[in-house]
């Protein structure tokens, strides 16, 4: 599956910070608690749809072949 954003060098979805730590310790990245990522969650999508459009936004979740190259909420 084709995600948007940078990938890291081995190929393996970026999820956040505490899985950069993970993946260089060689260790499972953390669950994050739902109440957290929901709010998370809703905070990136809403930056990255006003940044490239609620449209992209959709596509980028939900079309991968109709996506932008590229969303990034940061």
């Amino acid at each position: 599956m084709r995600r948007s954003g940078v990938e890291p060098a081995d190929g393996r979805p970026h999820t956040g910070a505490g899985d950069d730590l993970a993946a260089g310790l060689g260790v499972a990245p953390p669950a994050f608690p739902a109440a957290g990522l929901d709010t998370v969650m809703g905070v990136l999508c809403a930056m990255a749809a006003r940044r490239y459009g609620t449209n992209a936004v959709i596509r980028a979740l939900s079309r991968a072949e109709r996506a932008p190259a590229t969303i990034a909420a940061l």
